[in-house]
């Protein structure tokens, strides 16, 4: 087997995890500690800790640090060290209580030269990475973040396609207090930016597929330091984009902001908040925890947004969020699906009648026309021309007929029948009809046969797809509350299909087969010799060493005057020594080298 690392000097790199590579430095079966590990995985072969002699600690601290420890399991000895920045690497070393762990610091030159070593790591001004064995490069870390689609590559990847959907948000929507669920979490919204209640660990690419912008999240609210909150670090660093951290443990938050300082790349601009007391401002909001619930108050609304389990007894005002079961509740009686990726807000005055008009049911020349069938653009057009003759004074009970005749009409209630388009229409109409019946009672024999039939209408939260550029808008008017849905992007048909592509390529995890990886590992280290017989015969090797170097012949040294003695070449094997060497492109640079 190591023949064919000769014939391929890149099947030396094993890419066992997603942001986890293993490099075997040797060339011969007991070659001491031969390997080199970057990044992290709590799922390496248990044979291999041991006979790592390198840990390659990268800029950008690929892998995750929480893992670190796992990664350790007997192999912190003496022959062990980090190579890295020194204040990454001792922030890294706190962080996981494993101080004893010497640190190689990188050693700047002014360009890559060969010193005989075989094997160097370089550190560039940028932050890249890149591994050399006997002057091949087997690794470039900035190309195989995005090959491998690291979490930061993969971030920014997501983001680009997120800017290229027609149906993401614009940037108003953000500015009106509300919230948003997406992908099974809560989010605050105002002024243009969001809090996260409990984040999830493809966050990123939730909100992203659902046209959010998810580097709007400048708040987080945590429990404790996980690989979430890892990645939010990651994210606002590599945007340079400050970030708040509401949490019971600051102090463990505020070690972890520490393994992000100023190196090749910015400080993380992270600021740690006491959330022991379950409560925090967030523009105009003040949110407190209590009995598995949060609780958000707007300023100068007078009943609480509430996120999880609603009390026994709660304010007309009051809503309820619960993402668990899906559903929004507004004052205890009405209860609504709750819509994945749509956003929420609280309307504080109620709308006039035109207003609801205009804002919420479609107009003559609605875009979404080529998106619906025949049957379904019928359907729009006699729930227009129905509103038209009850205004007119006109019986609209022939209208009525002809609508319940339609198939639309004839599903409704039945899952997956309506196109979510004309779901949210028929939804807005309903709720029209309740503002009619309620501000006008002379009207109301007139509505009655209509809202009969769309009072059975509910949205199915299931055929909503989250990347729809749906807004809600809670509505208080007296006694009265009402939901209604607007569009905040053009319809068509094209951009829903093109928004449906992007939401799937940002939606589409990465896909390895680390268990090759990991298996071709295990085998090459199968037949590699024992961590005992490598000692051996590493000691074999400096004793042999020594004793041609104390027979070498003394030579003169015509400039300095003194003798020197011809050193004999390393035979060792001792894994792989730490070395400075650079580029001429300027570069920070360490290596390790056997």
């Amino acid at each position: 087997m190591l023949e064919l690392f000769d014939q391929n000097p890149q099947s030396r790199i094993f890419h066992v995890d997603s942001e986890c590579y293993v490099v075997y430095l040797g060339s011969h079966w007991d070659d001491y500690r031969p390997f080199l590990r970057l990044g992290t995985s709590t799922a390496l072969p248990a044979t291999l800790p041991p006979i790592v002699s390198t840990i390659v600690v990268p800029d950008a601290l690929t892998g995750n640090p929480l893992d670190e420890i796992a990664c350790l399991a007997g192999d912190a000895t003496p022959e062990t060290r980090y190579v890295g920045d020194v204040e990454t690497v001792e922030h890294l070393k706190s962080f996981v209580g494993q101080d004893t762990i010497p640190v190689e610091a990188i050693e700047a030159v002014d360009h890559e030269e060969d010193d005989g070593r075989h094997v160097l790591v370089y550190y560039y001004k940028d932050g890249n990475l890149k591994i050399k064995f006997r002057k091949v490069e087997i690794l470039d870390l900035r190309r195989r973040e995005g090959l491998d689609r690291h979490f930061v590559a993969r971030a920014q990847e997501a983001k680009n396609e997120y800017g290229r959907s027609p149906f993401k948000l614009p940037g108003d929507v953000y500015q009106q207090p509300g919230f948003i669920t997406a992908g099974g979490a809560a989010y605050l919204l105002s002024r243009g930016e969001l809090a996260a209640l409990d984040l999830r660990k493809d966050y990123f690419f939730e909100l992203s597929a659902a046209g959010i912008d998810a580097d709007r999240v400048s708040t987080v609210r945590s429990d404790d330091v996980d690989e979430t909150l890892i990645k939010v670090f990651k994210r606002s660093r590599a945007k340079e984009r400050a970030i708040r951290v509401v949490s019971a443990q600051p102090d463990r938050v505020r070690s972890a902001t520490e393994l992000f300082p100023h190196n090749s790349l910015p400080k993380l601009n992270a600021h740690p908040v006491d959330g022991n007391g379950g409560a925090f401002g967030f523009h105009r909001f003040t949110l407190g925890q209590s009995s598995g619930r949060f609780e958000a108050q707007l300023e100068g609304f007078d009943a609480p947004i509430i996120f999880g389990k609603a009390p026994k007894k709660v304010d007309p005002r009051t809503v309820v969020v619960s993402v668990e079961s899906g559903t929004l509740t507004i004052g205890g009686r009405a209860t609504h699906p709750l819509l994945d990726g749509a956003v929420y807000h609280i309307v504080e005055k109620p709308y006039p009648r035109a207003d609801l008009e205009t804002r919420f049911l479609p107009d003559r020349n609605y875009p979404y026309r080529d998106l619906l069938t025949d049957a379904e653009n019928t359907l729009i057009a006699q729930l227009e021309y129905f509103r038209n003759e009850l205004f007119a004074g006109r019986d609209p009970s022939k209208v009525v007929r002809t609508i319940k005749g339609l198939d639309p009409a004839k599903a409704i209630g039945k899952a997956g029948s309506i196109h979510p388009v004309v779901q949210i229409v028929l939804h807005n109409y309903r709720h029209y009809l309740a503002h009619v019946r309620a501000s006008d009672p002379q009207l109301a024999r007139g509505v009655d046969s209509l809202a009969s039939l769309l009072d059975r209408h509910a949205i199915d939260r299931d055929d909503v797809p989250a990347f729809l550029p749906i807004v809600g808008e809670i509505v208080f008017d007296g006694e009265s509350t009402y939901l209604f849905y607007r569009f905040a992007s053009r319809v068509t048909s094209d951009g829903y299909a093109h928004a449906q592509k992007v939401a799937s390529s940002i939606l589409t995890p990465p896909s390895f087969d680390f268990e090759s990886e990991r298996a071709r590992l295990a085998d090459l280290i199968a037949g590699l010799a024992t961590p005992e017989q490598m000692n051996e015969a590493r000691m074999r090797r400096i004793a042999e060493a020594k004793k041609k170097k104390a027979s070498a012949p003394v030579v003169s040294d015509a400039k300095s005057g003194k003798d020197a003695k011809k050193d004999a070449p390393d035979a060792s094997g001792d894994g792989a020594d730490a070395a400075g060497s650079g580029s001429a492109a300027g570069s920070r640079s360490a290596a390790g080298s056997r």
